[in-house]
């Protein structure tokens, strides 16, 4: 689950975080809402921060995505090349 996915992050749920610096793929459903359509979306990014809240909303934020929309089947998920920091 997300609270913000933009053209270039996102930000998600998550009970125990990547570590900051975790290069990860992404591909997520978009389901139908307000007149537009279902829709994949794919990409690759990098976590660059990390929230732990006493609420379990934890979570983390990833940068440097450009994700990949398609409409009805999923997306093809991008190669991940691992790069150390």
């Amino acid at each position: 689950m997300t609270r913000d996915l933009g053209s270039h992050g996102a930000f998600i749920f998550a009970s125990d975080p990547p570590p900051c610096g975790t290069h990860l793929v992404l591909q997520a459903f978009l389901p139908a809402r307000g007149g537009v359509r279902k829709a994949w979306i794919a990409g690759k990014g990098q976590v660059v921060r990390t929230e732990v809240h006493r609420d379990g909303r934890s979570g983390f934020a990833v940068g440097g995505v450009r994700f990949i929309v398609k409409r009805g089947k999923p997306v093809q998920t991008p190669e991940l090349v691992e790069v150390s920091c």
